[in-house]
């Protein structure tokens, strides 16, 4: 499927870690080592373990209009 923005996929809202040292130290531990997690795999477990919190997505291309030059 092709999205306009493909970090929210059209739905205008990322996830955002509520600790990102700890969520980038799962994701680190999660896809190093002896049996090694996808990343998608990887970056869900890390958001299930330190929760998180949705924002409007700032990279959207849908998000706003440009605004017409007078």
């Amino acid at each position: 499927m092709n999205y306009n923005c493909s970090y929210c996929q059209d739905t205008k809202q990322i996830k955002v870690p509520n600790d990102q040292e700890k969520f980038d130290s799962i994701i680190d531990r999660e896809m190093d080592g002896g049996h090694p997690l996808p990343a998608a795999e990887a970056q869900e477990k890390a958001y299930r373990i330190c929760g998180y919190h949705m924002i409007e997505c700032p990279y959207c291309k849908n998000e706003k209009e440009i605004p017409e030059k007078k």
